[in-house]
């Protein structure tokens, strides 16, 4: 695991994580070094010494007040295997990684609900907060999403999202 550069960062996760790249102040790669290609399904080769199998991003630190203290917390944005992978403990790889390099006072995260419902950040430790308001949408002329706050101006609308933190390590 090592930080990568933001050009890379928005690369992977627009190839690969299903809403693609937002941007982060911190950007981490999991790597596979060539002498583990071995392991890699038949007809995949890749060229270079190494393989990105994973990108993981976070917000910079912020300062959260929680009860009597002043903790920095930090949000986990993106986190993407590699398409048709499954990169088996590659999550919590990188997440210690995070928290041995910045000793974060929490981690924060959203997750979509429309595609999750966060129950193995549960089993990684995250705990539950809130359940999130639906976000209204409008789509732009390549069919982007457009936030906007009138939910009559809408043309679609999520289900809102799941806030999840980690606050013991």
């Amino acid at each position: 695991v090592r930080r990568i550069n933001k050009c890379l960062a928005e690369e992977f996760l627009n190839k690969n994580h299903l809403q693609q790249s937002i941007g982060a102040k911190l950007k981490y790669g999991l790597y596979l070094p060539k002498a583990y290609y071995r392991l890699l399904p038949k007809g995949f080769e890749p060229e270079s010494e190494e393989l990105l199998l994973a990108v993981m991003t976070f917000s910079g630190a912020k300062k959260y007040y929680l009860e009597d203290s002043i903790v920095l917390s930090f949000e986990l944005i993106r986190f993407s295997n590699l398409n048709g992978f499954n990169i088996v403990g590659g999550f919590t790889k990188m997440l210690r990684h995070f928290i041995q390099e910045k000793t974060p006072g929490n981690i924060m995260t959203y997750i979509d609900a429309d595609w999750s419902d966060g129950k193995n950040f549960s089993k990684l430790g995250f705990e539950l907060k809130e359940k999130t308001s639906p976000m209204y949408f409008q789509l732009d002329e390549n069919h982007n999403r457009v936030k906007v706050i009138d939910a009559n101006e809408a043309e679609v609308m999520n289900s809102g999202s799941y806030k999840y933190i980690l606050s013991e390590f």
